[in-house]
């Protein structure tokens, strides 16, 4: 769920620092009535959609998370907590170059420039 409210801030932070509109979209997304997080982001459809299950309560959260398929078609029911090295490698480079994106560009609108001085 925290994934999926990151990418969404990634896509919503240039919106809102453009000198000529940013105000007005802040004040919109602030309010409820700027577009859907849908509207604004830049991923595959499939990726988001397997995000919104968790952030949505779906009743497909299980099928998503839990359930793994076999070679054998059959599926295995996975036992809390579940420990998929791959996703979890995957989720947690996505979500540093995220947040990394977004403090860099809120840092570049105030004006910090980054100490590139070696210690």
């Amino acid at each position: 769920m925290f994934q999926r409210r990151i990418i969404e801030i990634h896509a919503r932070v240039p919106r809102v620092l453009d000198p000529k509109h940013g105000g007005q979209q802040a004040r919109e997304w602030l309010r409820g009535r700027d577009k859907k997080p849908s509207g604004v982001i830049d991923i595959p459809k499939w990726w988001w959609d397997g995000l919104s299950h968790v952030a949505h309560a779906d009743y497909r959260a299980p099928e998503q998370h839990l359930l793994r398929e076999r070679d054998d078609g059959l599926h295995d029911f996975l036992l809390l907590p579940v420990r998929d090295i791959a996703i979890a490698n995957a989720t947690l480079v996505n979500d540093s170059a995220n947040v990394c994106a977004v403090a860099a560009m809120i840092a570049n609108f105030i004006g910090v420039k980054p100490d590139t001085s070696s210690r």
